[in-house]
């Protein structure tokens, strides 16, 4: 018996994914309504963008004129909202039961303190198990308290014998600091999470929804019988097929980052080249997974629990040079890390070619994985032909 009869045509190819793909409702489902939902969900749950309004307790053991101008400036902060609590008790202990997520206690005799020239301590303390809400708080106060202190300083300046406010502002305070954002100038946090948010859970829907295709080809035919027969163009087929899907899915949370009106600088063609890459990647290890497991739900397992630390180790929330050997080592080998570079230097900073090339190269040197899905589909090729022949 011949190993095949008559070779397959491409519309006969594309009808069979086409009713491989509608045969599965989860796999239909993975593919299309579940990742939708999912970015339109991170997007809706981020869309505010700007924190406003964290919870702070403080406590004012003065209750001097000086002690309530400063806590009439804390509670300027659109940031801030102010709880006055009348011991540090209290306050910490709002602070551990969540109802606050930072403290400031103003010293007795502060007001006394600081008209004697003294440097009076504001204890300040924010809830770091939120590193983002703690990040805020810490920067708010911070600046908020200098912001009063040198206007504090300019005071005594001027007291001591300056009389042009600009002159005592630059005695009180001869060197300032001015922070500038380049890319995200507004501090939108949506934009911080979501742009990597995104493409993260788009690589899991990748690997799990390939590992979700080949489950349903071994319920339908086999694999094994499915592999002896014109392997390459059904498996190009295969793979192209879903490689429509996966771009389509990327392009529509590309449209929902346009849409917020985040940046677009660079040029686009090389962020879809990257995608295409990405694609490629996921469907490779996916592929080799599923091979060499043979079961679906241990082979949904390692998808899990190779693309669930994506968003940690992407380098995104946290800077790739301060990980451990562990974490950078795990970045290397998630295509969606590459990728997120390729996507910030393009979109945010308009990086030309040149600059994402390394990116890119990464990239691609997850293809060779195709090489040992070869070699293994030869193995099962070779193992399983006695049994069909």
């Amino acid at each position: 018996m011949s190993e095949c009869s008559d070779k397959p045509g491409l519309i006969a190819l594309l009808r069979s994914e086409r009713q491989l793909l509608l045969s599965d409702p989860w796999l239909f489902a993975s593919v299309t309504f579940i990742p939708v939902a999912l970015f339109v969900f991170f997007l809706l749950l981020f869309r505010q963008g700007i924190v406003h309004e964290l919870p702070l307790a403080v406590v004012d053991y003065d209750n001097s004129s000086l002690s309530r101008s400063l806590l009439m400036a804390l509670d300027g902060d659109d940031s801030l909202q102010l709880r006055v609590m009348p011991s540090e008790q209290d306050a910490a202990t709002a602070l551990r039961g969540g109802q606050v997520y930072g403290t400031v206690t103003i010293p007795a005799r502060f007001e006394q303190n600081v008209i004697k020239g003294f440097s009076p301590r504001l204890t300040t303390r924010c809830n770091y198990q939120f590193v983002l809400v703690g990040k805020i708080l810490d920067s708010a106060t911070k600046a908020v308290i200098a912001t009063f202190n040198a206007s504090l300083a300019t005071e005594r300046e001027m007291r001591s014998g300056s009389p042009v406010p600009l002159q005592a502002m630059g005695e009180a305070v001869p060197s300032r600091r001015q922070i500038t954002s380049l890319y995200n100038t507004g501090l939108d946090y949506s934009q911080f999470l979501v742009t990597a948010i995104l493409p993260a859970i788009w690589q899991i829907i990748m690997v799990s929804a390939m590992v979700l295709v080949w489950a349903a080809e071994e319920r339908r035919t086999g694999v094994d019988r499915w592999l002896l027969g014109f392997v390459v163009p059904k498996m190009l087929v295969r793979l192209i097929f879903y490689q429509v899907i996966f771009l389509a899915l990327s392009l529509f949370f590309l449209s929902l980052f346009a849409s917020m009106g985040w940046p677009m600088n660079g040029e686009i063609r090389w962020v879809l080249f990257s995608q295409w890459l990405t694609i490629l990647a996921c469907q490779g290890v996916a592929t080799l997974v599923y091979l060499l497991v043979r079961d679906p739900a241990r082979a949904l397992g390692v998808a899990a629990a190779y693309t669930a630390p994506g968003f940690a180790f992407m380098g995104v929330t946290f800077p790739l040079t301060d990980m451990d050997l562990f974490a950078r080592s795990w970045n290397a080998i998630l295509p969606i890390a590459s990728y997120m570079e390729v996507q910030i230097s393009v979109l945010n900073h308009a990086a030309p070619l040149s600059a994402i090339v390394p990116s890119l190269v990464n990239l691609a040197a997850f293809l060779p994985v195709y090489i040992l899905v070869a070699l293994v589909i030869w193995r099962v090729r070779n193992k399983n032909r006695g049994a069909v022949l």
